[in-house]
């Protein structure tokens, strides 16, 4: 929880009153007993919807150094 918060990460986490005192109101808590599949779609949802996040997603898949390869770099050496 510590590294993810260092991260800039978003944390969920089990409502339990360890991470309450460590994280107070600043993470998603989850019911011990909320079903698998609803606690992942809450995440997919939180993912889905920020802004940071799709940013993130966009410049990983965008930037890559594979890509700036192919798009810049390799037709200059085929030009040569």
């Amino acid at each position: 929880m510590l590294e993810a918060a260092l991260a800039r990460l978003p944390i969920f986490c089990a409502d339990l009153p360890a991470f309450h005192e460590t994280a107070r109101t600043h993470v998603r808590y989850f019911t011990r007993d909320e079903a698998p599949n609803a606690i992942a779609a809450r995440i997919a949802d939180y993912l889905a919807n920020d802004s940071v996040y799709q940013f993130k997603q966009r410049v990983r898949r965008e930037f890559s150094w594979e890509r700036i390869f192919a798009e810049c770099l390799e037709p200059l050496a085929q030009d040569a």
